[in-house]
């Protein structure tokens, strides 16, 4: 496990992500890089190493030998990573796909790209293309200075207000 060079997280919410763990597997299909997924609730990948659920030692672990993350949209996994010097690839869980209850990922997923703190990738294609970027070192460096623990919590408020006002106009 330590030895994964991009590490995909689908999380541990009750809807499978299967999508997610089938785009790792097809990029570990066509490529050397090794990679790991923590796959929850989806089914387990064919290809590509892959636990249930992790620990966070076993966390820590994978942080020490990865060079890419992917992970699903929601914001501690984001926030954990970044602070571990990682710009995160993220795909969030659609619940139009039956992988979330509602939109927040999208929503909080895109506030953070916005920010340039992550990348998004909404195919297979792109998330390829963005996975080997970052292993070759492409990707744009992040800084978190603005993302101290009071202006996230404002920034999440102001989100849920906007997706509030929104729906109820």
């Amino acid at each position: 496990m330590n030895n994964a060079e991009v590490v995909v997280m689908v999380g541990t919410h009750h809807l499978p992500f299967d999508r997610l763990v089938h785009w790792a597997d097809q990029y570990a299909a066509g490529s050397s890089a090794k990679v790991f997924v923590q796959y929850g609730n989806s089914v387990a990948p064919t290809i590509c190493e892959g636990a249930f659920s992790l620990t966070q030692a076993q966390m820590a672990e994978l942080r020490q030998g990865a060079k890419v993350l992917v992970c699903h949209g929601g914001p501690s996994i984001m926030v954990e990573w970044l602070r571990s010097g990682f710009r995160p690839i993220v795909v969030p869980r659609d619940p139009a796909l039956g992988e979330h209850l509602d939109e927040h990922q999208i929503l909080f997923s895109q506030f953070m790209a916005s920010r340039g703190w992550i990348d998004l990738a909404d195919s297979s294609e792109q998330l390829a293309k963005l996975i080997d970027e970052h292993l070759n070192g492409q990707a744009q460096a992040v800084d978190i200075s603005g993302l101290d623990s009071v202006q996230a919590a404002q920034n999440v408020g102001r989100i849920v207000e906007d997706m509030v006002y929104n729906r109820t106009k």
